[in-house]
C-alpha cells in the first residue's frame, strides 16, 4: 500500500541526520532546479518580505543585525532578508549544500564578512564542539528555518538548540508544510526524498507546543493566504505554515 497517514515514516526510521546529508550533499546542485520549488521559495519570499514586523524586523532600524539561515540549503532565504542584516549566516549538514550557498553568495559578490554558510549538525545528540566554541553563531537577532523541520527526527531538541543561539528578544522563525487534509498523503513512498523524512507536517497545536515547551513568548502560527502547488507523488496540494516565538 503506497499511501500511509501515521506521524512517522514507516521501514526504517533510522538516523534521519545522515540520510539528510547523504541525500542534499549528493543533491545540492539539481534540488532547486525545478519550478515548483522556485514557485514555493517566490511563495514564501513574498510572504516573509510582507510580514517584516511580525519577524521583529523593523526596517528603519539601521545598526548591527544577525541571522541564522538553519538548514540553509542554497541561501534563498539569506538573499531573500540580507537588505535587514549586516551579518547572515548559514548553516547546513550537508557539504553540497554550504558549497552551493558559499558560491552563490561569492557569484552574487557579496562579502563573506557578510555572508557565509558553516558545516554543522544542530540536530543530534551531541553538538561537535566546533558550534559550541563559535562564538558567531550565537546572539542572533533572527534564527530562520526553512522546510527542514520535518526532516529532523527530533524537533523539539533542535528548537530548542536555535533559541539558545538567539540574543535576548530575538525571534525564531519555523516555515513548514501542515499536515495533509483527511483523506490526502502528505507524501508518497516513491518521492525521491521520502525516506529522508521523518514528520508529515505539524499542525498548529503540535507547533505551538514545540514553541512554547522551547521557552518561546509572543507564539504565532499562520497559514500562507494560497496552498502551494507540489507534484503530485510529493503530496499535491500543501498548506505552507509560517510559526514565530520570541525569546525573553
Amino acid at each position: 500500500m503506497a499511501h500511509h497517514h501515521h506521524h512517522y515514516h514507516h521501514g526504517n526510521t533510522g538516523d534521519y541526520a545522515s540520510k539528510n546529508k547523504e541525500y542534499w550533499s549528493e543533491n545540492a546542485e539539481k534540488a532547486f532546479d525545478h519550478d515548483w520549488v522556485r514557485a514555493l521559495a517566490a511563495q514564501i519570499e513574498s510572504h516573509l518580505k510582507e510580514n517584516l514586523s511580525w519577524m521583529g524586523i523593523d526596517p528603519k532600524n539601521v545598526g548591527e543585525r544577525k541571522m541564522l539561515d538553519f538548514a540553509c540549503g542554497d541561501g534563498f532565504l539569506s538573499h531573500a532578508l540580507r537588505p535587514h542584516f549586516t551579518k547572515v549566516i548559514g548553516l547546513d549538514l550537508a557539504e553540497g549544500m554550504v558549497d552551493k550557498y558559499k558560491r552563490r553568495a561569492r557569484e552574487a559578490g557579496i562579502p563573506e564578512s557578510q555572508m557565509h554558510a558553516v558545516l554543522g549538525d544542530l540536530t543530534g545528540a551531541e553538538i561537535s564542539p566546533s558550534l559550541i566554541e563559535n562564538k558567531e553563531l550565537f546572539d542572533f537577532d533572527l534564527a530562520i528555518s526553512s522546510l527542514a523541520l520535518h526532516h529532523i527526527e527530533d524537533p523539539q531538541r533542535t528548537i530548542n538548540r536555535l533559541m539558545e543561539r538567539l540574543r535576548p528578544g530575538g525571534t525564531v522563525v519555523i516555515i513548514d508544510f501542515d499536515v495533509a487534509k483527511k483523506g490526502e498523503t502528505w507524501v508518497l513512498d516513491d518521492a525521491p526524498a521520502a525516506h529522508t523524512i521523518a514528520h508529515h507536517g505539524f499542525d498548529k497545536a503540535h507547533m505551538e507546543k514545540l514553541l512554547n515547551e522551547a521557552g518561546c513568548k509572543d507564539v504565532d502560527y499562520v497559514w500562507h493566504k494560497e496552498e502551494s502547488e507540489l507534484p503530485p507523488r510529493m503530496g499535491g496540494k500543501k498548506q505552507l505554515f509560517f510559526a514565530r516565538g520570541r525569546k525573553a
